[in-house]
């Protein structure tokens, strides 16, 4: 492939530009349509009443797995009626998606910070299961153009079909109507008038008698209350009305996705967008990585400096100074490993030279990779330091999965200089699947066992209260072992002074 000489000039894209194959036209089925637009109401009524307005154990306990099962029977049997295929992978999506439901219906929703967390994947999870199952994602499948998905997933397909419920509603009433003979209409609505008349002159009626004869007013108890309007729960009808946007929004997303041909912004498009994006320098190539080669060269001689000199002082290796050394920068290093990443996707799509191409500055680029690595390991062994000293704790558990991730990115950007595999496609389906494991994981159960078998063995000298305070209502079960384990070890009178319960 020849490449302009001169910086900064316009080149062709390091990858091919694939070939966009819209899904085959369909004939919209009107039946399986109106089905789904009216099963949207019930839906949607279910995910703001059993979901998102409801209580903690009502919430994860019973409404989240209904809707998911329901959700996905009902986007499997719309997309079978329109006859459209969904990427090889989209089962897999599924399963994450029901796994995560399902961990919520048995575990509960966890705690901060990994609940919301949960909460955020869970929504992210269905949405991209659709675009995969609708055959709407971008490049055909998962891989960098990622957040080009993310962008039709959430926008531009349910807010683009906002009004299609409405629509499909407003065709087969207008089919209906044109189907009925002359005259029905107008038998409809005099049989309607004339029934409400017939009752609301039987209740007058029962009420008069009612006060009568105390006898048949107990009879006809039950069909006065037909006329008192404060059996009505006003909270039903505020759940109601708050699911109407909700049920166009699902609605949209889907049947907008079946409707297309394409994806809203196809990969052929964006390549050909980006075919004439300015390139970078070929300058900026080799300056930006190895500049920050050198200063993390620089930083990794003064860390083996003063772990060296730590190691040669007399005794050991106090706590606090290990929990310094612990706590000192572990953010920081999960952000230079964001920085990393970030420069590698730029020059992936927007450098001047393919990020592969065999040279001085592949072997500086797997330097750079490296010591990305280097970074991980040196921010677990920061993390492990800290949990041997302190125990774990929910959030030094979403710590530890969270640069799990980072370090699994790295080693496939690593191994992407050399090999042509799809690192990114292996790198979300590493997210979404360890997420999920962890999702189904007792952490909380974990975390508080940790923290009195150490106080048990004498490594503390009382148990993290602020723990077992923050993970004491996340299930019942867990509430019980709590309390069993504290009773047993004489911990009952100060877990009640500590307002643990």
């Amino acid at each position: 492939m020849n490449h302009s000489p001169k910086e900064g000039a316009l080149r062709p894209l390091q990858f091919p530009v694939p070939k966009n194959q819209p899904q085959p036209p369909t004939t919209p089925k009107n039946g399986a349509c109106l089905a789904a637009a009216l099963g949207s109401y019930p839906l949607a009524y279910l995910y703001i009443h059993g979901i998102w307005m409801a209580d903690h154990d009502r919430f994860w306990r019973g409404g989240v797995l209904v809707f998911a099962l329901l959700f996905v029977a009902g986007v499997e049997g719309l997309a079978r009626a329109w006859k459209r295929r969904g990427v090889p992978h989209s089962g897999f999506w599924a399963l994450c998606w029901l796994g995560q439901s399902a961990a919520m219906a048995v575990l509960g929703l966890h705690v901060e910070p990994l609940g919301p967390w949960q909460i955020l994947v869970w929504h992210i999870t269905a949405i991209y299961w659709v675009l995969c199952r609708t055959g709407m994602l971008a490049a055909g499948g998962t891989g960098s153009l990622l957040p080009l998905d993310g962008m039709a997933g959430v926008f531009l397909l349910p807010w683009g079909g906002f009004c299609l419920r409405g629509q499909t509603l407003w065709r087969a009433l207008r089919d209906q109507r044109a189907r009925r003979p002359a005259g029905s209409a107008r038998r409809v609505v005099d049989a309607a008038l004339s029934a409400l008349l017939a009752v609301a002159l039987a209740g007058v009626a029962c009420t008069w008698l009612a006060a009568a004869e105390p006898h048949f007013a107990a009879l006809v108890k039950d069909f006065g209350r037909l006329f008192d309007w404060h059996w009505v729960d006003a909270s039903l009808v505020t759940y109601f009305v708050f699911s109407l946007p909700v049920g166009a929004w699902l609605y949209g997303l889907v049947a907008n996705s079946l409707r297309r041909a394409a994806p809203p912004v196809p990969q052929a498009r964006f390549y050909a967008w980006l075919a004439t994006a300015p390139r970078l320098p070929a300058a900026a190539g080799v300056l930006v990585p190895g500049a920050l080669c050198a200063v993390y060269a620089l930083f990794f001689g003064v860390q083996v400096t003063v772990f060296a000199a730590a190691l040669r002082a007399p005794g050991s290796i106090s706590a606090p100074t290990a929990a310094q050394f612990a706590v000192d920068g572990f953010w920081e290093l999960c952000r230079i490993l964001l920085l990393d990443l970030t420069v590698l996707a730029v020059l992936y799509f927007f450098g001047a030279t393919p990020l592969g191409q065999k040279g001085p500055r592949r072997a500086l680029l797997t330097l750079f990779c490296t010591f990305g690595v280097a970074f991980a390991l040196l921010a677990g062994a920061k993390l492990g330091a800290y949990i041997g000293l302190y125990g774990p704790t929910p959030r030094r558990v979403l710590s530890g999965w969270f640069l799990g991730v980072l370090l699994v990115w790295c080693l496939l950007a690593g191994l992407r200089l050399f090999f042509r595999l799809r690192a990114a496609r292996i790198g979300v389906v590493a997210l979404a699947l360890s997420f999920t494991v962890l999702c189904c994981l007792p952490v909380e159960q974990f975390c508080v066992a940790q923290n009195l078998e150490r106080y048990e063995s004498g490594q503390t000298d009382a148990p993290d209260w602020e723990l077992l305070r923050v993970c004491y209502y996340q299930s019942e079960a867990l509430r019980k072992d709590v309390t069993v384990r504290l009773a047993e070890a004489g911990l009952a009178v100060q877990a009640n002074a500590q307002g643990l319960w």
